[in-house]
């Protein structure tokens, strides 16, 4: 079977912080290949693979006290799933192998397409300036990304990839 990788690229160099976090996923079973993204305001911060025991080990970058979000990718079926956690952005350890952040999916999983009924903006479409849809932003340019809020609102931002 082919997998899918999540539709996010992160630019790590962007924040001059970072917060290791050690998780685990409750209330779904996700395939081999899945992962885990860190959120601000709809932009990745973090992408960690599940591992095979089920740990996640998440760096998630920042300035300091940004609302961090989480969802889940399923790489079979390239669902996202919203996590219900939210957690303040903090230069500190958060969960430890011995006792893992508990990350909770609520169970209602979204196409990359469609609007995430949680805590957090995922993007509706990424493209770029000649106005070509792609899946992931990867190689160097300027694309255009659009996210819908919970609140029926619509952001469009720019992202430059060097």
């Amino acid at each position: 079977l082919q997998t899918k990788a999540a539709p996010y690229e992160l630019n790590r160099h962007r924040y001059p912080n970072m917060m290791p976090i050690v998780a685990t996923l409750s209330g779904a079973t996700l395939s081999e290949g899945s992962q885990v993204v860190a959120l601000s305001e709809g932009e990745c911060r973090g992408i960690a693979n599940i591992e095979a025991n089920g740990m996640i080990f998440l760096s998630v970058y920042g300035l300091g006290n940004e609302t961090i979000n989480f969802a889940a990718y399923d790489a079979l079926s390239g669902e996202m799933m919203p996590i219900s956690n939210t957690t303040a952005f903090a230069a500190d350890m958060l969960g430890t192998t011995g006792a893992p952040y508990v990350l909770h999916i609520d169970g209602t999983a979204t196409g990359i397409d469609g609007n995430v009924t949680s805590h957090t903006n995922l993007p509706n479409g990424i493209y770029t300036v000649g106005g070509q849809r792609v899946n992931n932003v990867t190689q160097p340019g300027l694309y255009i990304i659009k996210t819908t809020g919970l609140d029926g609102s619509t952001t469009v931002r720019k992202q430059v990839v060097k």
